[in-house]
This record gives C-alpha cells, structure tokens and sequence, in this order.
C-alpha cells in the first residue's frame, strides 16, 4: 500500500515544492516520519489520527511510513497535515489514488477533522505552481487570499470529511472565480494639511515619495522635521497587486505580523533607535525578515538616525544599493527584497542649534563634525536628498492659512506624476529598446535632458563636484521632478532645483 501526495513547504519567502510518500508495511501499530520533519511535523501523527477517525475512516493498525521528499530540505509548518492525512487515506482507500495523484493539498487539521487556515499561502501555492501542479486543495479562509494566484484551481474546504466524501464520489468542488475584494479607502489621523510653513520640506517629501528617493532631513529641536516625515505615510501612492502579493509573503513568515489575507497599504515601518542589526535587517536564528524587508514597497523611517547602532545603520550599505539583502545562518542562506524609500531625520550637531537663525550653537566645529560623522560617507552616498530645515519663521506663521496643502492633494500629484512615468518609459522602451532603472535609462545617464540641464550636468561632473554615482542621483532626482511637471524632458530648472537637494551639495555646509 503506497501513495505519493504533492504539498509544499515555505524556503524563506519563496515556495518549495516537496511530496509526501507513504507506505503501509505490516508489522506493530506505529506512524514513522522521515525527511528532516521539525518537532511541529512530527507532532502531526496525533492530528491526523483523531481526525481520521472523527471522519469516519478505519485507522491501520500496522506500521505507518510516511518519507518528505526531498529528504534534504527542512520540513516545517503544520500545513502537511492535510496531505499527510491524505497519503494514509489512499492507501486505505485505493480506489481513490487516481483521483488524488494530480491535486496537492495544503492545511491544518484540528482533532475532530476540520481544516483550519494557513499562513504563507501564496508562497506555497507559488512552490507548487513551478512543480507543475494545476489543482489544490486547501482551507477555505485561505480562499479568497490564494485566488490572487494565476494558473491554478482552487478546491476551497472546510472539513476532511466533506472532502474525502466528494473524493469517493468523484465531485471535488472548485471555488468560484468570481471574488470580491473591497478595499476600503485608507484614513489618517494626521495630514499634511496641519503643517505650517517648510514649503521646502513638503516639496522635497513630495519629490521623494513619487520617485522613491531616499531622503535625510537635518534640523535643530522644534522645527517640525519628525511631523514632516510621519506624515509621508499619507501621500504614499496606491499598491500594485504584484507589490500586495510580495509583501504579503514577506509578513507571512513573519510569526508576530503575519496577516489574515492579502495585504491592502503600502507599509511605514518605524522602528526605534535601540533597535539590533538583526531586528533592522534581519536574521537570527530562523532567518526572519527585519524591519527594511516589512517596509518593502513602503517606507523605511528612522527618526534620529543618529542614535541609532552604528553596526545596525552600516548593515544597510548592501540593501540600500541592491534592494534586497541575504542573510546566513549555519548553511543556510535566504534573500529577502528590501526595495523602500528611506527617511531619516536628525539634529545638526550635540546641542542641536548649527546653522539655526534662531538660536545660537554652543558646540565646536569638531563636535559637529564628529556628529554628523555617525552616518558614515558609504551611507551617505547612498541617500539620494539631504535637507536641512530651520524652525518657522513669524511671518510664515501668520500667512499660514494661504500656504496650506492636503495630503490628498500632494497625493494625487504624486499619482499623476507615477502614471506619467510609465506611460513614458514604456514609449521610452517601445522606441529605443533599453529598459530604464528609477528614471534613468541605462545605456545613457544623460537621456532626456535638454541641452541646457545636460551642459549643467556635464559641467558639474567634469569639475569633479560630482562622481558619477552622484551624477546618477542628480539626473533621477532632476527625472522624478520633470514627471510631477509631466514633462518630457529633464529642463535646466529641474536640475537645478535637483541640485538643491543632492546630499554631497547638502553636507559642505558640514564637512569645509
């Protein structure tokens, strides 16, 4: 008595496809589990027998095989339950094997036979849809989250014995394609709105959302530059569902945040500042996601990126510059996508006050130095825009009903400028045959410009003011304010006001 059942088991974010064989031997009553099971897998013959026999079917009193093939990959999660259960039910029942040999099945079962919800879904149907399986079975709250997932069927169930029932009559019932998914519009207790002044501050937060650009505020206590920043997460644009698939995977194995279907927002991920590398990028003993793969799609913001360990911010150089990180433990390794905007705030030296209009700095040139020294020149290099902020000047304060704008507003600018990108590059593409990375062509880091932004950009990289990584930055930053202008072409204002915000042009005012 054989059988061999197809499941799936979660390698990081990504899906592995594995096989469940069991064999029925004669010999002693006793349920073996080979193939690298973890303690939660081994815990399953318990499950599988109650719930079994809640179902109505005669449990072998014979020696019980059960091998995870391959035999090399670790084994965890109690989604095998099902389709360990499965295995010993065709070998009980023969008859059904031929019915059972093309689907793959996935979930937990309880005692008295019910079939309870998954986390990492997507993931497993994912490793499954590469084995060349079309149908699944799986439980049915886990439904409405695995029809995301094009090229399968889904046989949605809540009970095995309504499953095994439909199997012996041959009449397994696939889910209905027709899905509703309500999002709901997001609301914010905070807006943009209830800033008043920093016209500076909100263009360049508006700059950095709608090309995700990273993004250093400087400025003394008092200024608003934290109040800026916690309101980026209301002019995020809208989530792809190739990005609400990504990220869902991502929380799904997460075991304190995994979410109960798909993910709807972008994420705004806040840490605080005694947070441990690990925590920041992630690792530890299970190889878990930190905090820079939760913001994947969304935003990083650390405020007083300053305080933060220094061995915790230096961790960021790789993904900052790849968009992913890949983290090893004991021979294993896994990749998780870190691809975000990060924004952090800080204060200009010790006591707060360098640069200010308003108050006076007590701290010497060398103290301030050796404070803005804590981000080290890699990670510098790799933020995009620095700005620095003052505090709201008088006048500005009792003007401040005229200069007001809502986030809802700065959203839709920034949605505008995001449709126009695309429409853009894929002209871009169709004509030229290239493919563009964060507004900048590949095979030419100048396209797009005018003869007037391209003499600037020329001029400042010939005098060595900047490298040409530097130069990338300029021209994408340049690109991403053209698009909010829904302009064709990169001018020479945008250049200029790009200019304005580049973090080596920001940093003299700190380092001559």
């Amino acid at each position: 008595m054989y059988s061999r059942i197809h499941a799936s088991v979660i390698w990081g974010i990504e899906g592995q496809p594995v096989e469940i064989e069991t064999n029925i031997l004669r010999g002693l009553p006793n349920h073996i589990i080979v193939g690298l099971p973890s303690t939660i897998v081994k815990e399953s013959k318990e499950r599988i027998k109650s719930a079994l026999k809640s179902s109505g079917i005669r449990y072998p009193d014979d020696r019980i095989i059960q091998n995870l093939y391959p035999a090399n990959l670790k084994k965890d999660g109690s989604h095998l339950d099902l389709a360990m259960a499965m295995g010993i039910y065709v070998c009980i029942v023969k008859e059904s094997y031929k019915i059972v040999e093309t689907f793959a099945f996935i979930g937990e079962l309880t005692l008295e036979g019910g079939i309870l919800p998954i986390q990492g879904v997507l993931s497993l149907l994912e490793g499954l849809k590469t084995s060349g399986v079309k149908r699944v079975v799986l439980p049915h709250e886990n439904y409405l989250e695995a029809s995301f997932v094009k090229g399968l069927d889904i046989y949605p169930y809540e009970r095995l014995d309504t499953l095994i029932r439909d199997i012996e009559s041959n009449s397994l019932k696939v889910g209905s394609k027709l899905v509703s998914y309500e999002v709901k519009e997001r609301k914010f207790d905070k807006d943009f709105s209830e800033v008043i002044g920093q016209k500076q501050a909100i263009r360049a937060a508006e700059i950095a959302i709608a090309g995700t650009h990273n993004l250093l505020i400087i400025g003394p206590p008092g200024c608003g530059k934290s109040m800026i920043a916690q309101r980026l997460e209301t002019i995020m644009p809208k989530i792809t569902l190739e990005e609400k698939i990504e990220l869902t995977k991502i929380y799904s194995v997460s075991e304190e945040e995994s979410p109960k279907g798909l993910i709807q927002y972008r994420p705004f991920r806040s840490p605080h500042h005694t947070i441990s590398r690990i925590g920041l990028v992630g690792g530890g003993s299970a190889i878990l996601p930190g905090e820079i793969s939760k913001a994947h799609n969304g935003i990083l913001y650390l405020d007083e990126v300053g305080e933060f360990k220094s061995d915790a911010i230096e961790a960021l150089r790789e993904p900052l510059s790849s968009g992913s990180v890949n983290l090893s433990r004991g021979g294993r390794s896994l990749n998780y996508p870190s691809r975000f905007a990060l924004i952090a705030t800080m204060n200009p030296c010790p006591c707060g006050h360098y640069l200010s209009k308003e108050d006076l700095c007590t701290c010497s040139h060398y103290e301030v130095k050796r404070y803005i020294g804590k981000l080290s020149w890699p990670i510098l290099d790799r933020i995009d825009m620095t700005l620095f902020m003052d505090r709201v000047e008088n006048s500005e304060i009792s003007n401040a009903s005229n200069q007001k704008v809502s986030s809802l507003e700065i959203r839709g600018n920034i949605q505008k400028a995001i449709t126009f990108r695309q429409n853009r590059v894929m002209e871009a593409k169709h004509e030229k045959s290239t493919k563009e990375s964060n507004g900048i062509l590949d095979d030419n880091i100048l396209y797009g410009l005018d003869e007037g932004a391209r003499s600037i950009a020329i001029k400042y990289h010939s005098k060595g003011k900047l490298s040409m990584r530097s130069l990338g930055k300029l021209v994408g930053i340049a690109r991403t304010i053209a698009d909010l202008a829904c302009s064709e072409h990169v001018e020479k204002n945008h250049l200029l006001e790009a200019y304005s915000y580049l973090t080596n042009q920001q940093m003299s005012n700190f380092f001559t």
